[in-house]
């Protein structure tokens, strides 16, 4: 309905001016030709209640024509549904299973809308991030236009991954609840107008970036017609998060967080996030990444007032003290999380490096090669890691030393402390692997099905993260482990008998071994309290 689109607009171009000091889009020229003569699909990261209005509003005003959004039922309530209708939104149940009739009546009413030429917008991950990381591609509505082309439409199909950047995202409170253990709340009028408060609140800026989109006839043709609807759910989740944004409070999260108690003396916080800035900027020409250009006193200045991040003046003249009360250090990881990968392979050769006086580049290469693809699945990262590349970069900003094919800690106190920070980032990751490869292997080659090994890994992780203050929301996270679990399957290191056992190959020991000095000395001890650390056969 043309006149409540008018309506709305006005409404967000206030709103967005209450709550925002800028909106800005990114990328629409990758797209605008092919908006002539594609149906497009935009699949954004599902990061905000605001999301699918922001999109719809940048969209509206570089007039392009608006998607038809698919929205949970849990959004149809009175009077705010039918507004909703009204700017192109259709409801759909959050699960289908079960009722075999609904799916095919959906599934024929999004066929009707692909054959009269309308752009659709559906997030794959199906529901919000409470921690920052991509979730999972939901296959349903996947599946669905996979259908629908094979079925034939009028015009091909064209995917269009967004990336949302927000400073300060406007669910923090209730994802810190969430994070917490308290169960989501439901949508309701009443609190609708309760979120009006936000006005009062400066939510810093926003941006909506689009990645190159995706023709599925040309990613069906290199990836065959059968191709799996989990590869094309992967090549979205890659293609949003290859179109990130670093901002202020990405910055600081992934320099903060990488401190045992996330506090952080000034000085060496300014470095670090030159380190993260300058690591990004360097690797710009193999991927999409965009990081603030803005000064590092400003970032830091820009944070505080966000609310995100404390300072202590000490009386000793040494300098000021910047970190997070334990509340906020929760929820900054979800700002972590959301620029994680776009240092997961230079973080990833600091953990290969930090704890060792010396290693061959070699040795650091063939690890790098096996462990970086299960990251790069895990976070959605799309390409090699490109190590040379990395290396080559933190050769550069004076982090590593290279001397006769040996790679080591450099010499200088700052420049070591850096690197360490710089593993930190991503080694709860590598843990997490270690964790599963270590109970594998002390369960021996067909000692635990899945659901068996699933338990046995959260209960260590919950524990390690209890005894040693690691405040990492997703650390115990059984999807996680699930999702190792079957790239390790995929990969064939894995197998599954007809009982449902799980049986292992040679290659799990030897990443143990190598993982021994990598993981913290704490994790090993926290798995010889649960029955030894295999890592020691």
């Amino acid at each position: 309905s043309y006149p409540v689109i008018l309506i709305l607009d006005r409404l967000h171009t206030w709103f967005w001016h209450r709550i925002y000091e800028g909106v800005r889009d990114v990328g629409i020229e990758r797209f605008e030709d092919l908006a002539e003569s594609h149906t497009l699909i935009y699949t954004p990261c599902h990061r905000s209640h605001l999301d699918y209005l922001l999109l719809s509003y940048v969209l509206f005003h570089r007039g392009l024509m608006l998607p038809h959004v698919a929205a949970g039922d849990n959004l149809d309530l009175p009077v705010v549904g039918r507004i909703l209708r009204g700017g192109g939104a259709f409801f759909m149940r959050r699960h289908f299973a079960g009722d075999p009739v609904y799916t095919a009546v959906f599934s024929e009413y999004l066929y009707q809308v692909f054959r009269r030429g309308h752009a659709v917008e559906y997030f794959v991950e199906g529901g919000r991030s409470r921690t920052g990381r991509l979730l999972p591609a939901h296959t349903g509505m996947l599946r669905m236009t996979l259908d629908a082309h094979r079925r034939g439409l009028p015009r091909p199909i064209a995917f269009v991954p967004v990336y949302f950047a927000y400073e300060k995202v406007i669910e923090a409170n209730a994802y810190l609840d969430e994070l917490r253990g308290a169960s989501k709340r439901r949508e309701t009028v009443r609190g609708l107008f309760r979120s009006l408060k936000l006005t009062r609140e400066s939510f810093g800026t926003v941006q909506v970036r689009f990645g190159r989109p995706i023709e599925l006839a040309t990613f069906l043709a290199k990836d065959g017609e059968t191709a799996s609807v989990r590869n094309l759910g992967r090549r979205i989740l890659a293609g949003v998060n290859a179109s990130a944004y670093v901002n202020a409070a990405n910055l600081v999260a992934l320099s903060t967080l990488s401190m045992p108690r996330q506090f952080i003396d000034e000085s060496t916080l300014k470095a670090q996030i030159e380190l993260c800035r300058d690591l990004v900027e360097r690797d710009a020409e193999n991927h999409g990444y965009a990081v603030t250009g803005t000064s590092v006193n400003e970032v830091i200045r820009h944070v505080e007032d966000l609310g995100l991040m404390d300072r202590e003046r000490l009386a000793d003249n040494a300098g000021d003290i910047l970190g997070h009360d334990p509340a906020t250090a929760v929820l900054m990881t979800w700002y972590r999380n959301n620029a994680l990968h776009t240092i997961a392979a230079p973080s990833l050769i600091a953990c290969l490096v930090v704890n060792r006086r010396g290693v061959r580049r070699a040795v650091v290469r063939r690890i790098f090669d096996v462990v970086y693809p299960y990251i790069a699945s895990e976070l959605s990262i799309s390409g090699s890691g490109a190590f040379n590349d990395w290396l080559r970069h933190l050769e550069s900003a004076g982090v590593i030393e290279q001397r006769r094919g040996a790679l080591s800690v450099p010499t200088d106190p700052l420049r070591s402390f850096q690197l360490r920070l710089l593993a930190n980032a991503v080694m709860p990751v590598l843990e997490r692997f270690y964790i599963t490869l270590a109970l594998l292997r002390r369960a021996g080659s067909g000692g635990l099905g899945q659901d068996e090994l699933l338990l046995e890994c959260r209960a260590t992780a919950a524990r390690f993260s209890k005894l040693y203050g690691l405040d990492s929301p997703e650390f115990a996270d059984a999807r996680l482990f699930s999702s190792f679990l079957a790239e390790l399957t995929e990969n064939a290191v894995l197998t599954s008998d007809g009982d449902g056992r799980l049986h292992f190959d040679e290659r799990v020991p030897d990443i143990l071994r190598a993982g021994r000095s990598v993981v913290a000395v704490e994790l090993r001890q926290a798995l010889e309290f649960r029955g030894g650390d295999p890592g020691d056969r």
